[in-house]
């Protein structure tokens, strides 16, 4: 990709900038699953909307949980904007064989869930010790478990908003 502008590049995702040997898998009509071409993990795909626009979790947790479930056994992960790498575009999300991303792993060691609420048969979790914040939100209808992730992000913006000052440059929360 050389050192180019990460604005100036053409998102590489985009229908019309795909490279020709690219091959993608048209999914519910919104969505393309494409191989990944900087792949983290092993069997790595690249979920990307077929228009050119952000793919934050809030609006598209429904569209990811529905994918999950269609693929199997899979897991998946969101990638922010700021995140995206390589791709001078909105981020996609990421799909992989479930099992091979070592916090996968690490969640279910020793002590670490610590049950924070249950809610329509969905359970959220803290995950303690691994390093960085983490939640688990477990549930076996994905209506549910979307509905329950959103009222957690709700409760995050209220409780940021209330607590949040700045000052030209730090944010304190």
């Amino acid at each position: 990709m050389g050192l180019t502008n990460h604005n100036e590049r053409r998102c590489f995702l985009c229908l019309d900038h795909l490279p020709q040997e690219q091959k993608g898998i048209l999914y519910r009509g919104e969505y393309l699953i494409l191989c990944n071409p900087v792949p983290i993990l092993s069997s790595h795909f690249t979920v990307s909307h077929l228009d050119h626009r952000s793919q934050g979790i809030e609006e598209h947790i429904g569209a990811f949980l529905q994918l999950i479930t269609d693929l199997g056994p899979t897991g998946g992960f969101f990638t922010t904007d700021r995140n995206a790498g390589l791709c001078a575009r909105p981020s996609p999300f990421s799909v992989a064989r479930s099992g091979q991303m070592p916090i996968e792993k690490e969640i279910r060691e020793g002590k670490r869930l610590a049950l924070v609420k249950e809610v329509d048969d969905v359970l959220l979790y803290r995950v303690n010790n691994l390093g960085r914040e983490s939640i688990l939100v477990e549930g076996s209808d994905s209506m549910t478990v979307e509905r329950a992730f959103k009222g957690f992000l709700n409760t995050l913006k209220r409780f940021f908003s209330l607590r949040r000052t700045h000052d030209q440059y730090r944010w304190f929360l």
